[in-house]
């Protein structure tokens, strides 16, 4: 049986069945079959999705990986399936943020992350839980490399951020208690205690609270949300 004799080419050390691709040498058809498969071009998940549909054979223009990537970066040769995701990512390399937060004049290369930031303020408190649901896909590259720990961060300034867990640096400082925090946002927190400010409140019960995570908390009592 053929069983058989894969089983004695195996013990004799034959190897009969080459490939005509690159003349390698197998003892069975079968591993000889598998082995032809990694000279088939991989096919693009576009591929695979209209072949699962169809049950049909996808033309050959389909089945190349690189078909749907025909936008390239200059800078780092990056590429993308669409014209909207290379500009995007193109304002990693000139620094570009056209979208500006009303409130505060921050800016963004992305307005997915303009409406992330926006939840911060008070007035846009009550987008946080629709943004958290959303999760908008946001591409972004991690050029900026801790030389500590190896993390990687897509912009300059969260890395130096970040630098400060090892350091200790915490340069933001109150001016009642003298209390120091490594980030700005974390002394703002920490002045509520001070001034007694709460400025994120319950639409349902009009509590009030001086950190929004605090109130996301809370409205949990309203919607008897049980995520933990």
């Amino acid at each position: 049986s053929d069983f058989f004799k894969a089983h004695r080419h195996m013990h004799m050390g034959e190897k009969p069945f080459k490939c005509s691709e690159c003349k390698k040498c197998f003892s069975a058809v079968s591993i000889l079959k598998k082995h032809l498969r990694s000279h088939q071009p991989k096919m693009s998940r576009r591929a695979k999705k209209m072949k699962k549909k169809s049950k049909q054979n996808v033309p050959d223009f389909l089945a190349d990986p690189d078909y749907e990537k025909k936008h390239t970066c200059t800078v780092c040769q990056k590429t993308f399936s669409k014209s909207y995701n290379l500009k995007v990512h193109e304002r990693i390399h000139t620094g570009e943020k056209p979208y500006k937060c009303p409130k505060c004049d921050k800016c963004f290369s992305q307005n997915a992350r303009l409406r992330v930031h926006r939840t911060t303020h008070a007035e846009w408190a009550h987008e946080a839980m629709w943004v958290r649901k959303r999760k908008p896909s946001i591409p972004t590259e991690k050029l900026h490399k801790c030389n500590v720990c190896e993390k990687s961060f897509s912009k300059s300034y969260s890395l130096k951020v970040h630098l400060r867990t090892h350091t200790g640096e915490k340069p933001y400082t109150c001016d009642e208690c003298h209390k120091s925090f490594s980030k700005n946002n974390l002394l703002t927190v920490h002045k509520r205690i001070h001034s007694g400010e709460r400025p994120y409140q319950c639409n349902d019960c009009l509590k009030s609270f001086s950190v929004i995570s605090h109130l996301r908390v809370h409205k949990r009592t309203h919607t008897g949300e049980r995520p933990y």
